[in-house]
């Protein structure tokens, strides 16, 4: 049931009126689109030698007024270029162009959908209204999980967020660490790192200091970005493209990631056999390839949480026996997660585990747990 104060669903249901809204992920995609606008305006946007700061609805007028009668597909792009231009006029560190030069490469990646002037002047009123505080935070992660019940599909960029929070509890990220999921989704697990991280004994809030991110999905990338910014994490290590494909010798203290599941397509194994001339196998399962991109990826000592169908550890597939002696001969797989039946739905009803291993010694033991509930805490694994 949703929450009928939740102002972020509300604006939903007026986005889904336009015609050119087909379900609840395109509305989603217009709605954060428009939030990641208004915040760029507040916190980005200002002219240091005249003391000038521009509202949200200032720079959608100022350049939407000859879109009223029409709205352009490109609309969006050229208001993200004129916040680009306000950025590269002013007195700005490196850092905040990169931040803004990447917002606006994920602009161009994402179609404005929106054609009724009516439904855009309601919405964008409505929008103004809103202030980035405690109370928004929470209505937007309560419309990411609104969002995985009303599309199946979108379940493949959304952990259950009492999932999240028990795997970010059990791995204990710490502060300076460099933390990595490539496949970023909504951005679930570095949120709640973050979080977990929380205030310093000065008081001074503190986080990762290198929080690095890949999603294929430029739809996945808007909404992980976003989420980043509004919860204050550092965006400029976030890309779209694929983890699988790109290669460099950057390693990392905690990996998360709760990649997606099946049989890697014929045209995905041409592209990776490509990618990967040095690499012994590729594997017929996409899971697979991501559980040995993480074990390359994991630095010496460090941590990984990865999520992966039951199947992965009694699949007799040479190449899965291969991956799972590797995992258990160079990797301490200390622990293993029996997530309960339908924990990850609607997205897929997939039987499924959380493997939990480091980058040392392998130890004798590997402890297994089972949960029966959906709602129950994984404090104690």
């Amino acid at each position: 049931m949703h929450n009928s104060k939740n102002r972020l669903i509300k604006l939903i249901e007026i986005i889904r009126k336009d015609t050119g809204i087909n379900n609840f992920i395109d509305a989603m995609e217009q709605l954060t689109l428009l939030l990641l606008l208004k915040y760029i305006c507040e916190n980005m946007l200002e002219n240091k030698e005249q003391n000038i700061k521009w509202s949200f609805l200032e720079v959608i007028f100022e350049n939407a007024y000859h879109y009223r009668l029409d709205l352009s597909h490109s609309f969006h792009k050229d208001l993200f270029v004129k916040a680009i231009a306000i950025i590269n006029n002013g007195e700005y560190c490196d850092n905040k162009k990169t931040i803004l030069n990447n917002i606006t490469y994920l602009a161009h990646e994402t179609p404005f959908r929106i054609k009724s002037n009516k439904v855009f002047d309601h919405l964008i009123q409505r929008i103004d209204t809103l202030r980035f505080d405690d109370d928004f935070l929470q209505e937007y992660s309560d419309l990411l999980a609104v969002m995985a019940i009303e599309s199946k599909s979108s379940g493949a960029f959304y952990t259950p967020k009492a999932l999240v929070s028990s795997i970010i509890k059990v791995s204990s990220p710490t502060h300076n660490q460099s933390i990595y999921d490539p496949t970023i989704g909504t951005g679930g697990f570095i949120v709640e790192a973050h979080k977990q991280l929380g205030v310093s004994s000065t008081g001074k809030e503190k986080q990762p200091s290198l929080v690095f991110g890949r999603d294929i999905s430029p739809f996945a990338c808007l909404i992980s970005i976003f989420n980043f910014l509004i919860n204050q994490i550092d965006i400029k290590n976030i890309y779209i493209n694929d983890s699988l494909t790109y290669h460099d010798e950057r390693k990392f203290d905690l990996v998360l990631s709760n990649p997606p599941f099946g049989k890697l397509k014929d045209t995905d194994k041409s592209k990776y056999w490509n990618s990967y001339s040095n690499e012994p196998c590729i594997y017929s399962r996409i899971e697979a390839m991501f559980i040995r991109h993480i074990m390359q990826k994991l630095a010496t000592g460090g941590k990984a949480v990865v999520i992966v169908p039951q199947g992965i550890l009694f699949d007799r597939q040479k190449e899965i026996v291969g991956l799972r002696k590797e995992l258990l001969e160079k990797f301490n797989l200390h622990t293993i997660l029996s997530l309960p039946s339908g924990a990850l739905s609607p997205y897929t009803s997939v039987k499924a585990n959380a493997l939990f291993f480091d980058n040392t010694e392998p130890d004798d033991d590997i402890w297994f747990y089972r949960t029966k509930s959906r709602a129950k805490s994984l404090e104690t694994a």
